[in-house]
């Protein structure tokens, strides 16, 4: 198989960062017809900031796409829907130790498939606390 990518990245010492990246897969295959449920591409960004050193807020984002699967219900190839996918968590620190979180997944609320007929957890929200010791 093989991945090329380009990736690009901004860093400003402990205050924020930027990270964009690109793939695009190539894949032999010997015994099958098609790569099943490997993407074509991906994309990505993440980013993560610091402010005041008492918030961080981080925010990714991807997308896979080019993904096939064999249909077995009716005996074809079918590509599958473009995965678009966005993340975002953001934490207080009340004091080096200890902080608390929100974190949300899938906020796109995309029933995108990865694999044909399995279902995806949609929205998702998580908070919490964290102590470090």
């Amino acid at each position: 198989s093989t991945n090329l990518f380009g990736e690009w990245g901004l860093v400003n010492a402990n205050r924020f960062s930027v990270r964009l990246r690109g793939d695009y897969f190539g894949y032999s295959v010997d015994r099958e017809r098609e790569a099943w449920h490997r993407p074509a591409y991906r994309v990505a960004i993440h980013t993560d900031h610091n402010f005041f050193e008492k918030v961080s807020l981080q925010v990714n984002f991807s997308g896979l796409g080019g993904m096939k699967a064999w249909d077995q219900r009716n005996n074809k190839v079918v590509e599958l829907s473009t995965a678009l996918d966005l993340n975002i968590k953001a934490r207080y620190f009340v004091s080096k130790p200890f902080s608390v979180f929100l974190e949300g997944s899938n906020l796109l609320n995309s029933d995108y498939p990865i694999y044909l007929y399995y279902p995806v957890r949609g929205l998702q929200v998580m908070g919490g606390l964290s102590w470090s010791f």
